[in-house]
């Protein structure tokens, strides 16, 4: 799919990314929502599989709000038919908005960024197999002298690495199946 040779389609798509950016802890649901409506579904089956993801466990937002985000910005529409369940699907801006994004290796993009601690980022990320706390994590990367000075704590490399996709919050810091690639 072309997503970019139409000005308007490449400005909405512009616009979902940036909407989907402003929201760090949902944008990995909202990338999953965009990808799993591809096919019309109905708001219960989507209900359903966004529950399902490790970082809905403990949500602020709604499914219903993540998706009317999505719809503000043109990245979902509901499809209306007469006397049956309306369904949800996302639009050919919203198609585009996710496949720039699963394109794109966020991990490797930090490593090329980030030299100096990738092998910080690594440790945590072969560390975290196992669901780890932020404290283990931290423990696991004390008298690191890379990171006494200036001191880097470790919350920064957590953070760092769920923006990339490396790791997921359930319950507690873990490697994601994309990062396992990396190690």
């Amino acid at each position: 799919m072309e997503c970019l040779s139409d000005e308007a389609m490449a400005s909405t798509v512009l616009g979902i990314q940036q909407r989907i950016a402003a929201e760090p802890a949902y944008q990995a649901v909202l990338y999953t929502i965009l990808s799993y409506c591809k096919e019309p579904k109905t708001f219960v089956a989507l209900e359903a599989e966004v529950l399902a993801l490790p970082e809905m466990k403990v949500p602020l937002q709604t499914t219903q709000v993540l998706v009317s985000w999505l719809v503000g910005f043109g990245g979902m529409k509901e499809i209306v038919r007469q006397g049956e369940t309306s369904l949800w699907a996302t639009t050919k801006e919203g198609v585009c908005a996710f496949e720039e994004e699963a394109s794109e290796d966020k991990l490797e993009a930090l490593f090329v960024s980030d030299p100096v601690y990738k092998t910080i980022y690594l440790r945590v990320l072969d560390f975290c197999k196992e669901a780890k706390s932020r404290m283990e994590i931290e423990t696991h990367l004390e008298n690191q002298p890379l990171l006494e000075n200036p001191k880097i704590y470790a919350n920064y490399f957590i953070e760092t690495l769920e923006r990339a996709g490396g790791l997921v919050w359930n319950g507690a810091w873990k490697t994601t199946q994309k990062a396992y690639a990396k190690l």
